[in-house]
């Protein structure tokens, strides 16, 4: 059985085909999929997949830095609301997002650190987007080293950052980037990541896996993840499989068969 360890089935695009996708999914032998939040919006509509699939979707709450200039006191108010009321696993997707063209670092970086502390205070595990900013992500998680715990979603730093971020704790995960022929740096770093520090993802729509483009991913994809970290390990595929569920199941808790 496979853990999608993030996947965003609260996306429009799977609006009008949810029950496909799920029957999917399950299909594939994906048992669980961790449904993370990015805006004011997809924070309902994440609740409310969770009511209709219990144990199979499994919410997270959070803002995602390309909207952190969306956060007033209305979006923070639905934020904790959902945090007290729907059974989250996590708070996320939230993080740091650096890329050219995204100047607002501040405003990323205040609204990142709310969410961090809130995660302290309701003791739930973060799910972090991180693209050309791991210094400042450093910096900011050195200060609550211990008091918090989490995954680093479709990992992008290359093995060097994950040597330095390795001590945080933190896991590491997977998505169709390291499928890639071209992908070297995620095969590196595929290879490198301590057995029971790393989990295993679509992040779909967003991310295209060898041979097929973003949109038409779905969790029932999350075997090719599952298969090239197989390869690239030098492990058998089962291994894969269990190991990344038992990995999931660790941070977020997760009720195990």
């Amino acid at each position: 059985m496979l853990i999608d360890a993030h996947v965003h089935l609260n996306d429009p695009i799977f609006a009008e085909c949810i029950d496909d996708v799920t029957r999917r999914a399950k299909d594939a032998s994906v048992r669980t999929c961790i449904v993370t939040a990015y805006d004011g919006e997809s924070l309902l509509v994440t609740r409310r997949l969770a009511h209709l699939w219990p144990g199979f979707i499994e919410p997270a709450y959070g803002i995602h830095p390309w909207f952190a200039g969306d956060w007033n006191k209305k979006t923070e108010e639905t934020l904790i609301a959902c945090l007290e009321e729907g059974k989250p696993v996590g708070i996320g997707e939230i993080g740091l997002d650096f890329v050219k063209g995204k100047d607002n670092h501040s405003e990323q970086t205040h609204v990142f650190i709310k969410q961090l502390d809130l995660a302290v205070h309701y003791k739930l595990p973060v799910i972090i987007h991180c693209r050309k900013a791991f210094p400042m992500l450093h910096a900011i998680l050195a200060d609550y080293v211990g008091r918090l715990r989490g995954v680093f979603h479709s990992f992008s730093g290359g093995v060097d950052w994950m040597k330095k971020l390795l001590p945080t704790g933190f896991y590491f995960s997977f998505s169709g980037s390291v499928t890639r022929p071209a992908g070297r740096r995620y095969h590196e770093m595929a290879r490198y990541v301590p057995q029971d520090r790393y989990l295993l993802e679509t992040d779909a729509p967003a991310i295209g896996i060898e041979g097929i483009e973003a949109t038409p991913i779905e969790p029932a994809h999350l075997f090719r993840v599952a298969q090239k970290m197989s390869e690239l390990r030098g492990s058998p595929y089962e291994l894969i499989c269990c190991q990344s569920t038992e990995n999931a199941q660790r941070l977020f808790q997760l009720k195990k068969d």
